[in-house]
């Protein structure tokens, strides 16, 4: 049986909120059991790229994250606080030797620090900062897994080719809502963050242009057969995902 560790935000996190025709059964998580593999999922809803892999990394260090790092408020509920607080299991890692570590990526920027620089400073630049302090993270917990094999999927927001100058993953889907609307959509790193767009050194006419690739992406999500809320991947696609990583992990 092979362990796979999963980390990301709510593109990893099963739909457990009722109200929607997706169960936590169809996500890839339940489905990598069904075939047989052991999953320790540590992705958080809302949770940016170093919420997660720290996540991870205090499970498999054995440690308990530290205050600032906290993230029981992030599994524990559903990131629409409309819906209410839906139980997410925890996961049971005691030790296991990974074999993958799966990582639904999300927006670098949000993984960025000091808040009160962004109104000098543009959003690449927040961008860069943020990539560069993720994947320096996700580079130490492939280190502390053992150096497993990975596979890193560009989920919220497209892997940035920095992604390379840190780890060199065994497989890579660089724009997963790409694929799965069957067009090239716009490059975006602030979908989810509007509040970091205003506060960002723009220029009014660039923060309109900034808010038409947002609705660009959102109106392609708009096919609840390929997203069940105009957000997250449904049923079909975490099925054909699972296939196809079923197929590298068999090989």
């Amino acid at each position: 049986m092979k362990n796979i560790l999963i980390v990301g935000d709510s593109w990893g996190v099963p739909n457990y909120p009722k109200g929607y025709d997706t169960l936590p059964e169809h996500h890839t998580e339940y489905r990598l059991r069904d075939l047989g593999y052991n999953v320790f999922n540590y992705s958080l809803n809302g949770g940016s790229n170093i919420d997660t892999i720290n996540y991870a990394v205090s499970a498999i260090e054995n440690k308990k994250p530290r205050p600032e790092e906290d993230t029981s408020g992030k599994r524990k509920t559903y990131a629409d606080p409309a819906i209410g607080p839906e139980k997410i299991p925890e996961p049971n890692y005691r030790g296991e030797k990974i074999d993958w570590i799966v990582w639904f990526h999300t927006e670098s920027i949000r993984s960025a620090i000091y808040p009160v620089l962004f109104r000098w400073i543009r959003l690449e630049d927040i961008h860069e900062l943020g990539s560069k302090t993720s994947y320096r993270a996700f580079k130490y917990l492939v280190e502390i897994c053992g150096n497993p094999k990975t596979v890193v999927i560009g989920g919220q927001a497209p892997v940035d080719p920095m992604l390379y100058d840190y780890h060199k993953p065994t497989h890579v889907i660089e724009d997963w809502r790409s694929e799965i609307v069957g067009r090239k959509l716009p490059r975006c790193v602030s979908l989810s963050r509007l509040d970091i767009v205003e506060s960002s050194n723009h220029s009014t006419e660039e923060k309109l242009e900034i808010m038409n690739i947002h609705s660009q992406i959102y109106d392609a999500m708009s096919n609840k057969e390929q997203f069940f809320d105009r957000c997250h991947p449904a049923a079909t696609s975490h099925k054909q995902l699972t296939n196809r990583l079923h197929t590298w992990f068999s090989q």
